[in-house]
């Protein structure tokens, strides 16, 4: 009987970075385009009762990241960025153009009621 074999995957190229040089940059309302950060997108992947996640896609020299961060989602919450972390990681990415389908509806043309009272 033959072992099945184990796929090997190769890891994701990241960036470990201390936080307080994160917040330096400005991430991630900010760009330190000085130091070659640039933000690329920031989008809203989920939200709860009590926060806010989101992807945050940056340029950090020449080469594209993502990483993740969550904030309150009322004033009342007191939640930052990275809030408590030491360090953030940081995958690297490339954009991939992609098609979907979607079911849209269907317009129907109303006669025109010309000569009418």
């Amino acid at each position: 009987m033959k072992k099945a074999s184990k796929v090997k995957t190769k890891p994701y190229n990241t960036l470990v970075v201390d936080t307080e040089t994160v917040l330096a940059w400005g991430l991630p309302y900010d760009s330190d385009e000085a130091e070659g950060v640039k933000v690329l997108s920031d989008t809203i992947t989920d939200t709860g009762r009590w926060s806010v996640h989101n992807r945050l896609i940056v340029e950090i020299k020449g080469k594209v990241y993502e990483t993740s961060y969550s904030i309150g989602s009322t004033e009342y919450q007191d939640e930052s960025p990275w809030q408590g972390d030491s360090t953030v990681e940081f995958i690297e990415v490339h954009e991939v153009e992609k098609t979907i389908k979607v079911w849209e509806r269907i317009l129907v043309e109303v006669p025109d009621k010309k000569g009418e009272q």
